[in-house]
């Protein structure tokens, strides 16, 4: 029913289609909230259906159709097609037929409309556009809104994204691609609040949300809809508690969260950012959310609805598999095996409503070209193909500066740990080398077919670009451990020069298998077999000889394929992980080993 929608209409030469774009939109909400499909596999087959044939339109017949057609009214059409899939998931999750498996069909329908929307604000223009949510806040007038214009509640929520290359790795960092990276509770003050030095008179439009850079705070919306780089959002949505019955216990929640968050910022002791974003763990299982002294962005939604009863977001994202780690997540201090409540959840949950969508028109190619240079950065991590460099005089100078900087109480700084900072530097130098040379690819694209790029002709043009731009040391290329490789020991006992023969054969994206063969100069063989985990351009294998003798030995392997292996201390309890040896503890043993790669690994 749904695969008509959108479906790729190929252009005859000479003649120009005609296509019924916002009839078709139309006929989809009316099929949904008819409720035309009669189970859950049907829904699902729709949704999922929705999402490719948006991906596959053509890009020029997308365009006529937005010319044909009036792209206002479209866009408004598609939110109302929007709402209809959030409120057909609200139904099933009333019946009992909500699944995960459903939630990601429903989610990945919804960016395909919010896609397809945007482009038609954008030919539309911004002026088609003057209803705002928040009459006389002049912050948000710059945003083009589509949605409810009906007066909001004392409290709601924020969703967003501005274009800021941590931001945008945040929204492609699980397996779910996300629309937002940031998420804020909003709410109008009953009466005077004093927060610091500000007093806020009854009837203040504030957010309550936790910040990276500046731990948890209370302060004006329009301070929000700026941020604290001033960068400025660039796209916001307002989400609204699904259930009204529960909107007094939402205050209530609310009010407890803010008194909360207040008395910590007046007393000097600000609410600290949960860069862990939920997976470290509570500590104590008998303290409340709202009793928590870190929280991350979307971790506030969770205090609220922990607050009143119900899940704010119904299922929680999950973590891509890595091929090698570390990926930027770690580097961040996340726990991957855990679930996550990210801020792009609200796309696909059941608890909150879709009040209104606003976008600023101006700057949304900007985010969308970021978000797609941070998506390809976390995707190359994630594969193993690339890696994030931190170099250690950087990690040292860093941890050497906040180490001085809290040591005499300064606020000169962001409360970042160093290590997360450390991190941060890499991603921010190679996300702006990419973002400059696509904004410049971009340009000269929409001055030639006079559309701007999709993004996956913006993910193609960046893989096939990706290792021409020069972004060493912070971003480069990672070694193929699995292989061949013949080694000699550099400093052998008595001036003897063993020779060693190692296979390496990758069993899964996180375990290597390892054979070494040593041979002495009088024709002596020892064979040794173990197993290791690939870590960035090194591998720490433990292995078991054949006369039972363990070794323990880090290989480090450079992008031409060079090894050099530095011994390691083994644990007497057993194979596993252990501490670099002394210097000649092990040298009567084992000692350092050079050599190269000579050919692919055996297929396991």
């Amino acid at each position: 029913m749904l695969a008509c929608l959108l479906a790729s209409v190929v252009p005859t030469e000479g003649k120009s289609q005609t296509r019924d774009l916002l009839g078709e939109v139309q006929a989809l909400q009316t099929a949904i909230d008819a409720r035309s499909t009669p189970s859950v596999q049907d829904v699902a087959v729709v949704l999922d259906d929705l999402y490719a044939s948006v991906y596959a339109v053509n890009p020029d017949d997308a365009q006529a159709a937005f010319v044909e057609g009036d792209p206002a009214e479209l866009a408004r059409a598609l939110h109302g097609a929007t709402l209809a899939v959030d409120g057909r998931m609200r139904a099933l999750y009333a019946q009992g037929r909500f699944s995960e498996a459903l939630s990601a069909s429903s989610h990945r329908a919804v960016r395909a409309m919010r896609q397809l929307r945007e482009k038609a604000m954008r030919k539309a223009g911004a002026g088609a556009f003057v209803t705002s949510p928040l009459p006389g806040e002049d912050e948000i007038q710059r945003y083009s809104w589509v949605g409810s214009d009906a007066p909001l509640p004392a409290t709601f929520f924020l969703a967003n994204a501005w274009p800021d290359p941590v931001c945008a790795a945040i929204t492609r960092a699980t397996e779910r691609f996300h629309a937002f990276c940031h998420f804020a509770i909003a709410f109008r003050t009953e009466s005077d609040l004093r927060v610091g030095r500000e007093t806020y008179p009854a009837g203040s439009l504030l957010t309550v949300e936790a910040g990276a850079d500046r731990g948890i705070l209370v302060w004006p919306l329009a301070s929000h809809l700026r941020g604290a780089s001033g960068l400025g959002t660039v796209r916001e949505a307002i989400f609204v508690i699904a259930d009204p019955a529960l909107q007094p216990a939402v205050d209530r929640a609310r009010r407890a969260l803010v008194a909360r968050v207040v008395d910590a910022l007046n007393a000097g002791r600000p609410l600290g950012y949960d860069f862990t974003m939920g997976t470290g763990g509570r500590g104590d299982a008998d303290i409340s959310a709202i009793e928590m002294d870190y929280h991350f962005c979307s971790g506030l939604g969770e205090v609220i609805g922990e607050e009143i009863g119900q899940p704010f977001f119904t299922y929680p994202s999950r973590f891509a598999e890595l091929t090698r780690p570390p990926d930027l997540l770690e580097m961040w201090g996340i726990d991957r095996n855990h679930t996550v409540a990210a801020p792009g959840d609200v796309d696909h949950t059941v608890a909150l409503r879709r009040f209104a969508e606003g976008v600023d028109l101006g700057r949304m190619e900007e985010l969308h070209r970021l978000q797609e240079v941070g998506g390809s950065l976390v995707r190359w991590t994630r594969e193993g193909s690339h890696g994030v460099h931190v170099p250690g005089w950087l990690r040292s100078s860093i941890g050497l500066v906040t180490g001085i900087h809290d040591l005499l109480r300064l606020n000169l700084l962001p409360k970042i740990p160093a290590p997360v900072m450390a991190s941060f530097v890499p991603v921010i130098l190679t996300a702006n080398r990419y973002t400059a040379w696509l904004d410049e690819e971009a340009a000269a694209f929409e001055a030639r077919y006079d559309r701007p790029m999709l993004r996956r002709e913006m993910a193609e043009r960046l893989l096939e670009t990706r290792d021409e731009l020069d972004t060493a040391p912070w971003f480069v290329p990672l070694p193929a451990l699995a292989g061949r490789y013949e080694l000699a020991v550099t400093d052998g006992l008595f001036g003897e020069r063993p020779r060693i023969e190692l296979e390496v054969t990758e069993l899964d994206a996180t375990s290597l298998r390892v054979e070494r063969t040593q041979s002495d100069l009088r024709g002596g063989r020892r064979t040794a077999t173990g197993f290791a985990r690939p870590f960035w351009d090194r591998f720490d294998a433990h292995l078991v000889a054949d006369d039972g003798t363990r070794l323990a030995i880090r290989y480090r392997v450079s992008i031409d394929g060079a090894i050099r292996g530095r011994p390691l201390a083994v644990p007497p309890s057993g194979l596993g992980h252990g501490r670099v040896a002394p210097r000649g503890r092990l040298a009567d043993r084992q000692a350092a080993e050079r050599g190269r790669r000579v050919g692919p690994a055996a297929v396991p």
